[in-house]
Parts: structure tokens; C-alpha cells; sequence
């Protein structure tokens, strides 16, 4: 089983927003393992691409090309990335957005702009989830995972705030073992 940990905090006012996925028994399993990787490559990708004048648009495609292509490889979705996108049936495995504002409240308001500005926080919170169903492969029935950080758009780029949450298959097995 994994454990899915949604956690919000508050410091002199304002808000944050994380997200770690466990595996309970202290090690990934094959299928476990696999789909976390590609949650986590679509993680990384994603802030790696927030900076001033980046389109959110632009980065939540990033995400959901690494998602998708995983979806593909795994067998969950028939046909191509670009398919599976245009049509939508990727939503059944990944059914929100890649991120939401973060501040004085940990959903903070307002609409998602054109362009990234410095100053701005929002989190990156790729996930897979996967029910049980008899077209699944059963390695991966009831698997659900997201890795959520936040992040600040810095002059040159952006900072992690959440970056010491470990989150490398490595650093969480360790994580489960102390």
C-alpha cells in the first residue's frame, strides 16, 4: 500500500501546500516504483520550467507529456501521447491541474495568468491515480500518487520551498527505514 499525505501549513500568516506519497511497508514495489518515477519526473520538469515570463500553460503541458507518455509505456492508455491528450482520456488517471496558488491561504485566490511573474507561489502537483478495473494490469490496480512542492518565481527562476521533503524513491526509502 502507499500513503498519500496532503498537508497543509501556516507560518506568520501565510500558507503552504505539500504533497508526499509513502510506500507503508518502507519500499516500493515494481509497478509502485515505476509510476512514482514518472510522477517525479514530471515534478522535477515542471520546476525546472517556472521562471519569470514562462506561460503556466506552457509548463502544465511539460507535465502532462511525462504523465502521459508513462501512461502510454505502461500500458494504461492504447495509442499516442498526442492521442491520449487531445481526447481527454488521460483525465481518467489524472483528473486536476498541475497546480494552484499558494499564500495567504493555501488555495489562494485568483486565475491563472498568461505569464509567470517573480513574487508569485504556486505549487507543482503532478499525479497517477489508478483504480481497480479489469482493463488495468492488476500490478497497478488501487495505486495513487502526487508530489506536490511550492514554489516562488525568483528573479532568475524560481525556489523551492519544499525541496528538503524528501521526495527520490532513494531518499524516501531511507526516510521509511530511520
Amino acid at each position: 500500500d502507499l500513503l498519500l499525505v496532503d498537508a497543509g501549513a501556516e507560518y506568520e500568516g501565510y500558507a503552504g501546500d505539500i504533497t508526499r506519497t509513502f510506500p507503508v511497508n518502507g519500499r516500493f514495489g515494481g509497478a509502485q516504483k515505476d509510476l512514482y518515477e514518472v510522477v517525479l519526473a514530471a515534478n522535477e520538469a515542471a520546476i525546472a520550467a517556472v521562471k519569470p515570463g514562462a506561460v503556466w500553460a506552457d509548463i502544465q503541458q511539460t507535465a502532462l507529456n511525462i504523465l502521459v507518455r508513462g501512461m502510454v509505456d505502461f500500458k494504461l492508455l492504447a495509442g499516442t501521447v498526442e492521442g491520449n491528450i487531445e481526447s481527454g482520456a488521460f483525465k481518467r488517471y489524472y483528473m486536476h491541474g498541475l497546480g494552484h496558488w499558494v499564500g495567504l491561504d493555501v488555495h489562494d485566490a485568483g486565475g491563472r495568468p498568461v505569464l509567470l511573474r517573480e513574487g508569485m507561489c504556486t505549487t507543482v502537483e503532478p499525479g497517477i491515480y489508478i483504480a481497480a478495473a479489469a482493463d488495468i494490469p492488476a500490478c497497478f490496480h488501487n495505486i495513487g500518487i502526487r508530489i506536490e512542492d511550492n514554489v516562488l518565481v525568483t528573479e532568475s527562476g524560481c525556489e523551492n520551498y519544499t525541496a528538503a521533503a524528501p521526495k527520490s524513491v532513494a531518499a524516501i526509502e531511507e526516510t521509511m527505514r530511520g
